[in-house]
């Protein structure tokens, strides 16, 4: 199968955001337009490597796969975000400045709201907060909320860096991940995921496969039980994926929530997961992998995730 749509994909994907603001029906509408390229290119085999385990023979029984953390994939730097630290220091740094503390002040008192950019940025609900401690605030009160940013920049980098380490780390928990391949004869392949060529690999024809997976209803979005799966090619590229914006909301959130607001910050973009979890080195272009990205509620703290299959259409001994 040629790449020329991977391109077109990523194209797609890394060159449009979905806040979290917009409506499940303009979510839906924009998805389908950046997954075009992937349903029009989908493959009518798609291989699953393993070994022989307890754990695999019963999956392959039961027809289901269990996805996993990226946490515990073989490469480190597998999902691994860049976040620029000198721009979310300098970021900090001027929001942090009495000279704008004051000037948001002086604009809430003239106008009982936070600037129209700011509201956006942090949701109705945490806004509103906002504004009525400033309302509440004397400019001394604003100088002192200053002077608890006195921390030398020495300090603030160094906090910004451990704080950004726990991110990425946490961030590789949010979705779980099954691994599937193009090609079925790959040496190397054989030799890193099927135990030295002694596993099997099966094939799967995943065209028409239900991708809302749920035990229970399609319809009920707080069953626990209910899990989501869309299936994507990986993108290959030197270029990791840049994941500013989230990581300085984070720190944002982070500092609103340890001065008593409940924040309530919209997603940056909800892509956030694909752009994350779809980059992959160069390196491993070989690999042709595509990867089911699946999500369920209160998985982060789990390390493996359960999804029904389809049956496998065959399967591959090794020697």
């Amino acid at each position: 199968m040629e790449n020329n749509f991977r391109k077109e994909f990523a194209s797609l994907l890394y060159g449009n955001i979905i806040t979290g603001d917009v409506s499940s029906e303009d979510y839906c509408t924009a998805l389908t337009a950046i997954r075009k390229p992937v349903i029009d290119n989908f493959p009518a085999k798609l291989y699953r490597y393993r070994t022989c385990n307890e754990l695999n023979f019963d999956a392959f029984d039961k027809d289901v796969i269990w996805a996993v953390s990226a946490s515990m994939f073989n490469d480190p730097y597998d999902s691994l975000y860049y976040a620029d630290e000198d721009f979310i220091f300098q970021r900090i740094k001027e929001e942090s400045s009495y000279e704008n503390l004051k000037t948001i002040w002086k604009y809430i008192r003239a106008n009982r709201k936070l600037p129209e950019a700011q509201e956006k940025y942090y949701g109705k609900k945490t806004a509103k907060k906002i504004v009525e401690s400033y309302l509440k605030m004397s400019l001394a009160d604003i100088k002192q909320i200053h002077n608890q940013f006195k921390a030398t920049d020495e300090q603030i980098k160094e906090e910004i860096k451990q704080f950004l380490h726990h991110c990425r780390i946490g961030a590789k928990e949010i979705n779980k991940i099954a691994c599937f391949s193009e090609d079925v004869k790959s040496i190397t392949m054989w030799s890193h995921y099927s135990d030295y060529h002694k596993g099997f690999v099966l094939e799967y024809d995943l065209r028409g496969w239900d991708f809302l997976v749920c035990n229970n209803c399609v319809d009920n979005k707080n069953c626990d039980d209910r899990k989501t799966a869309l299936l994507y090619p990986v993108i290959y590229t030197n270029d990791r994926y840049d994941a500013t914006d989230y990581a300085g909301n984070a720190i944002v959130h982070r500092i609103l929530t340890s001065n008593g607001f409940e924040a309530n910050i919209p997603q940056h973009d909800q892509l956030f997961p694909e752009k994350m979890f779809l980059n992959k080195a160069v390196d491993w272009e070989y690999e042709k992998e595509w990867r089911l990205l699946c999500c369920a509620k209160n998985i982060v703290d789990r390390k493996t995730l359960k999804i029904e299959l389809k049956q496998p259409t065959a399967i591959y001994y090794g020697t």
